[in-house]
């Protein structure tokens, strides 16, 4: 017999409060949608957690993940008519976006989402 996860929610009053976020609420929405659904991603080889941990977390999360040369070859497509798409990254693969950059493609580094990067 399995045990109903619902009776064992996660509580954080303390940081719920000071970052204006419920995570009885957060895992309400995930259920009823995909946190990546529609969004496509690069992620650059130096990320942690790694690009195939990465990748199963957001493929898991409703997106999809792009190779270099799919992302290489949209970046030299004129903007107006560009599928969008994300860059992952950390610094240590600043060479890698570089020419992302350059063509204003929007690099997430995760840093930023509280994820460290060697």
């Amino acid at each position: 017999m399995l045990v109903d996860e619902n009776s064992f929610t996660l509580e954080d009053k303390e940081n719920e409060q000071a970052l204006g976020f419920s995570v009885k609420e957060g895992l309400a929405k995930a259920r009823n949608s995909k946190v990546f659904k529609g969004v496509e991603l690069f992620l650059t080889n130096r990320i942690q957690p790694g690009p195939r941990d990465m990748k199963t977390i957001i493929v898991c999360g409703g997106g999809t993940v792009i190779s270099e040369e799919e992302a290489l070859s949209r970046a030299q497509t004129p903007s107006e008519y560009r599928r969008p798409f994300y860059v992952v990254s950390c610094s240590s693969d600043q060479m890698v976006c570089q020419q992302f950059y350059q063509k204003e493609i929007q690099i997430l580094h995760l840093r930023i989402y509280t994820l460290s990067c060697s």
